[in-house]
């Protein structure tokens, strides 16, 4: 079966400088057809799927523990069929 294609940067090219939410974005989620909107990217924020570091009224986030928080957050494990 043919490989499906994985749109994410593997982990060691993401970054751990801090950025903003845009740059992180762009950063987790390259292709820029399939990238969740700032919007949303907030909500996941507020909500605590995703950390962050509030520094005065700027808020800051580290690509590669936002991107290992999404995947524990949101991959879904195959069930097993019998």
């Amino acid at each position: 079966m043919p490989k499906e294609k994985s749109h994410e940067k593997p982990p060691a090219q993401i970054s751990s400088a801090l950025v903003g939410a845009e740059k992180c974005i762009e950063e987790i989620f390259p292709d820029q057809e399939t990238r969740p909107k700032v919007t949303t990217f907030t909500k996941w924020r507020k909500k605590g799927f995703i950390p962050s570091i509030s520094m005065g009224r700027r808020i800051y986030f580290n690509p590669s523990k936002v991107q290992k928080a999404l995947e524990e957050r949101f991959t879904t494990q195959a069930k097993a069929t019998d």
